[in-house]
């Protein structure tokens, strides 16, 4: 009807239908239709009639009501919690899509945008991941859901962070936390403030994010999943201020949360950060069999991340295996190619085995580039 333009009235009119009729047919309320108007409607639209009919009744095909009604179930169900432990983005995506019909409301189409967004960013590509984020936001400009336009907000500081662009992303951060009463549910400041902190830790302003972060894990309070991924952004910032001992102890409790939740994903940034505490203490060997497991883990996710490739380089620096260090941290830079703050790390790494001024003028460039300015401050120019 659409290809050829054609208006229900008319159709009904030219079928001898009511109106009501036909549109009980387009929207799937009516499962039988006399062979007569069959005929009729085949001709009309200029197709077999056996492609307007299942002959038979296992063949079940969702009609627009269905798909609007497991669209609302996507959202009041919250999808998002079941798939995010599992990792299984592809699967999420492809429901999310299957779900989705343009007469959806507008609030509710923004929100599986939304999602698409986040599984697109989980899955590190982030030119997808922008894609869905403006159409959420071309949607949310002819909405007054403000609970929804929140969560279109955290997409895009998220989006943001992960850019590098550092400044925005704590702006937007800040617009959520500032109007956090909008969020349908409480708690949900809490992920502002978790990954408020993730970019101060890349700003290099540590106290900040550690304070930040602790604040998040007392909001998530009693949702283990959230706290796995809290913990392990904590261990994050203690690794890096020195702390080993508080660091080595932020990663035990992410294992816990990680075990109760079931994150798949948890269980893998663990080996990571156990990885990063050994090379620390000097136990190389140890710490290059754990991001070996970590390795694992995220290939069976389909996961692939520079930061992996940069713990796997530190124990295999620590061991004095250079060249294979080098072939990892190059294997990451290529993984990372779009992630700035990640891209630095591997490049300190790379200075550190080649002592060549002009790998820390790169990352140093990088680090200007991000406006990491707290940071850069600490480093001997």
């Amino acid at each position: 009807m659409k290809e050829l333009d054609l208006k229900r009235w008319w159709v009904a009119e030219e079928i001898g239908v009511d109106r009501k009729t036909v549109s009980r047919w387009l929207t799937g309320q009516t499962k039988k239709i006399r062979k007569d108007n069959l005929a009729k409607l085949a001709t009309i639209l200029e197709c077999p009639e056996s492609s307007l009919i299942l002959l038979n009744t296992l063949d079940c095909f969702a009609t627009a009501n269905e798909q609007k009604e497991a669209a609302k179930l996507i959202e009041q169900e919250d999808l998002l919690k079941i798939i995010t432990p599992t990792g299984k983005w592809d699967l999420f995506e492809g429901l999310i899509k299957a779900s989705m019909e343009p007469n959806l409301p507008k609030s509710l189409l923004a929100q599986l945008y939304n999602y698409l967004c986040i599984a697109a960013w989980r899955k590190s590509d982030l030119r997808k991941a922008e894609g869905y984020l403006q159409k959420a936001l071309d949607l949310t400009k002819d909405t007054n859901h403000k609970s929804i336009l929140l969560n279109t907000h955290l997409n895009k500081a998220n989006i943001h962070s992960f850019k590098g662009e550092i400044e925005l992303a704590i702006k937007e951060y800040e617009y959520c936390i500032e109007n956090a009463i909008y969020f349908e549910d409480k708690a949900a400041i809490a992920p502002a403030q978790s990954n408020l902190a993730c970019t101060y830790h890349e700003y290099g302003d540590l106290q900040k994010s550690l304070s930040l972060q602790k604040e998040a894990i007392q909001n998530f309070e009693g949702r283990p999943l959230n706290l796995s991924i809290a913990y392990i952004g904590l261990a994050d910032v203690l690794l890096e201020l020195g702390d080993l001992k508080s660091a080595q102890d932020a990663v035990n409790q992410s294992l816990k949360y990680c075990q109760e939740s079931k994150h798949e994903r948890g269980f893998a940034d663990c080996d990571i950060f156990n990885s990063l505490i050994n090379s620390k203490l000097r136990n190389f060997e140890l710490a290059y069999e754990q991001a070996l497991d970590a390795e694992e883990k995220f290939r069976s996710l389909k996961i692939e991340e520079g930061r992996t490739h940069r713990t796997k380089a530190t124990a295999l620096y620590g061991l004095n295996k250079n060249e294979e260090a080098l072939k990892d941290i190059e294997i990451g830079l290529a993984v990372d190619k779009d992630f700035p703050f990640e891209m630095y790390k591997l490049l300190e790494i790379k200075y550190q085995i080649l002592k060549d001024r002009r790998i820390k003028s790169k990352y140093i460039s990088i680090l200007k580039k991000l406006g990491a300015s707290k940071r850069l401050s600490d480093i001997d120019l």
